[in-house]
């Protein structure tokens, strides 16, 4: 209802509209604010939120291991990295980052075609790779191995993508993860 009324963005029309912001004046003179979202915008910021949220806290912690030799990203990544680690080595809770990440994986992997120049943390060749990566780290226990994944997811989360209409998320190796994820125990 929101697209079909105001479309797109007015500034760039072919950027989709984040949700309709609604300021009420009450007959007793106080005053309400609530945005009301687009879904299609609301339930990725909703997976993707709390992961760019971790990587933009900057917060240092040695995890020496995970190092890739990248300089510039390993002490952001690295303990990222370890986190995935950590957390797929003895999944609990839905608040560690490592769930945020499986989350996140499988929410791109069904719905698989997102709307157009809505913006994620990767094109599907990068996602791809992505999923790869992971999935070797889990199977090796590699610290390395997450370290080249957490390499990859933080590099994405620095540079958005814009999707394009094209592009499916639907790819074998999301779910050949989502496999090792109920063989791990990883529920949603």
């Amino acid at each position: 209802l929101v697209k079909s009324i105001f479309g797109g963005s007015v500034i760039n029309p072919k950027s989709p509209i984040e949700g309709v912001a609604v300021n009420i004046t009450l007959p007793d003179g106080t005053s309400t604010f609530m945005k009301i979202p687009y879904s299609p915008f609301n339930d990725l910021q909703s997976v993707q939120s709390s992961i760019y949220h971790e990587y933009k806290q900057r917060k240092f912690e040695r995890a020496d291991e995970y190092h890739t030799g990248d300089r510039r990203f390993d002490k952001i990544n690295a303990p990222k990295a370890k986190k995935m680690h950590k957390y797929l080595t003895n999944p609990s809770g839905k608040v560690e980052f490592g769930y945020k990440v499986c989350k996140y994986i499988k929410f791109l992997y069904e719905t698989g075609t997102l709307e157009a120049n809505l913006r994620t943390f990767f094109k599907p060749s990068t996602f791809r790779a992505f999923c790869s990566q992971l999935l070797t780290a889990i199977n090796s226990g590699d610290p390395k191995d997450f370290g080249k994944a957490g390499r990859t997811l933080g590099y994405g989360v620095n540079r958005l993508y814009s999707i394009k209409e094209t592009d499916n998320y639907s790819i074998p190796e999301a779910e050949q993860l989502l496999q090792k994820f109920e063989e791990l125990g990883i529920t949603f």
